[in-house]
């Protein structure tokens, strides 16, 4: 039975432990109700919400047992997690790769946003955590293999491949687990586009349509070690991987619309360097 607080009131209790949370609670009001704008950068949300789900809300048995449950029926999840390979490569060991490689792209991303790539975290304790921290390189390749521009309206595209990849592949209870994160990362953006930015809803159908599309043909790639395929061209280790019904999609101009201005002077600064080269 849920329990209505009176009015005025913060306390909730009710049954879901989603609801229950009043730093999720917050989130999921602010982050999917606001405007962008210069109190908050888009991705700052994101990390805060990736850290109430992971470090607060799934960290109880369940997903424990609903994973040690999926490696008895399936093999390859229980190899996966028996191997516990964390990707090592640093980004000296990508950075004289062919100029169209996929691991060069790859490079070039992370140098452009300054982002941090040599780094050697303490294997995890739990199979959950394990999953996450083997998994912590693949989104960004993802974006590439994908066709996925690397900006707000481009995140839906890996999303809702994966989200349709693990629902293909996993039991319903586990890949709702696992789903979570995906589900609330790309709420925000498809809430706050028809709230706010409702001409940029056409494309965020499209890469909607398009992350289904991929998940549904392709074969499944979410255990997927992308390293050995960084020397080859994106269409190279698309054909290896088995990631089939993709096409390149430019997000970037309806991004620039639905985006905030840490977002534009990236996207500007960029220009100024292909200008410049």
């Amino acid at each position: 039975m849920t329990e209505v607080p009176p009015a005025g009131h913060s306390r909730l209790r009710s049954s879901s432990k989603f609801l229950n949370h009043p730093g999720l609670r917050e989130w999921c009001a602010r982050d999917m109700l606001r405007k962008n704008g210069p109190d908050q950068a888009s991705p700052a949300g994101g990390y805060q919400m990736i850290r109430i789900l992971e470090d607060e809300l799934q960290g109880d048995a369940r997903v424990e047992d609903l994973l040690a449950a999926e490696r008895r029926v399936h093999p390859g999840l229980d190899a996966w997690l028996d191997r516990a390979y964390v990707p090592t490569f640093t980004a000296a060991d990508l950075q004289d790769l062919p100029e169209t490689s996929l691991g060069k792209i790859f490079y070039d991303y992370i140098v452009e946003r300054n982002f941090e790539l040599d780094f050697h975290p303490p294997m995890p304790k739990t199979m959950y955590a394990l999953t996450r921290l083997m998994r912590a390189r693949s989104h960004d390749i993802e974006h590439i293999l994908l066709g996925a521009g690397f900006d707000y309206l481009g995140e839906l595209v890996p999303a809702y491949y994966c989200l349709t990849q693990l629902h293909k592949e996993f039991s319903p209870e586990l890949a709702g687990e696992l789903s979570q994160l995906y589900m609330l990362i790309s709420l925000r953006y498809t809430v706050r586009t028809v709230l706010h930015y409702p001409e940029t809803w056409p494309t965020a159908m499209e890469c909607i349509a398009r992350g289904i599309r991929a998940g549904e043909q392709s074969d499944f790639t979410y255990m997927a070690n992308f390293e050995p395929y960084l020397h080859l061209s994106v269409p190279e280790a698309r054909e290896a991987l088995g990631i089939r019904g993709v096409a390149d999609i430019d997000t970037e101009p309806m991004s620039l619309k639905w985006g905030d201005a840490s977002h534009r002077a990236l996207v500007e600064a960029s220009a100024r360097r292909a200008a410049k080269g």
